[in-house]
Order: C-alpha cells, then sequence, then structure tokens
C-alpha cells in the first residue's frame, strides 16, 4: 500500500504535534515528592478531628502545629505556616523537647526523633490518643 503525500504530511503533523504537547507538559510539571503528600494529608486528615469541647483549638482563630525533628516532612510541615485550613491560621512551630509543647493542638515528630517518641507518648493518658 504505497502512502499518499497528503497522508505523510498529516502522519508529520500529527507526531509533532504530540512532541510539543509531551515538552511542554513535561516542562511545566512539577515533581511531587511523598513528603509533599504526607504534608498534605497530615493536614487535610486534622480537619476530620473531633476535638473535644474543653480543647482551645475550637475557640480559637489559629491552629498550632508542632514540628519536631528535622527533614523534608518537617521542612514542608513548617511552611504551612501563615497558611488557611478549617477557616483558622495555620501556626507552625519548630519545637525541641517536652518544655516547649505547651499550646500545640498538633505535633509530629519526625522518624530523625524516634528515640523520644515513647517519652512523648508517656505524657498523655492512654485514652487521649
Amino acid at each position: 500500500m504505497k502512502l499518499k503525500p497528503l497522508d505523510v504530511i498529516r502522519f508529520i503533523v500529527i507526531i509533532l504535534i504530540l512532541l510539543y504537547v509531551n515538552i511542554v507538559n513535561n516542562s511545566s510539571a512539577q515533581d511531587v515528592t511523598d513528603a509533599d503528600i504526607k504534608a498534605i494529608l497530615f493536614f487535610k486528615f486534622s480537619g476530620y478531628v473531633k476535638w473535644p469541647p474543653e480543647i482551645s483549638i475550637n475557640n480559637s482563630k489559629t491552629i498550632e502545629c508542632c514540628v519536631m525533628g528535622t527533614g523534608h516532612l518537617s521542612q514542608l510541615l513548617l511552611n504551612y505556616d501563615a497558611k488557611q485550613m478549617m477557616n483558622k491560621t495555620v501556626h507552625s512551630t519548630q519545637v525541641s523537647n517536652a518544655d516547649t509543647l505547651t499550646g500545640c493542638h498538633i505535633l509530629f515528630v519526625s522518624s530523625s526523633e524516634k528515640r523520644i517518641t515513647r517519652k512523648f507518648l508517656k505524657l498523655f493518658p492512654e485514652n487521649q490518643y
């Protein structure tokens, strides 16, 4: 079967369009890491928490997010500072020990701090986590 010149031109045009679309999509796409997704889910899921009435978050205009440890995910969570969530402003703070946890609504403990996770869990009654 012999191809007509018009068919060849159409084929070339289609290939060029596909190549152009692929190049444009790749140049504008952002690489999303696992840490990016975890940071988003961390805050999204916290919106579904049913806070007890005595917790100050119910009457507060801010959500106090404390981040302990280092790493990419910790930095992403700290970058949420001043963003809106659940009609409240997120205030993300780096903390270094249990003494600085006063006022935290949400605590993220990075995997770099595994050695102290059990110590933190002992601070809370069993029925609170």
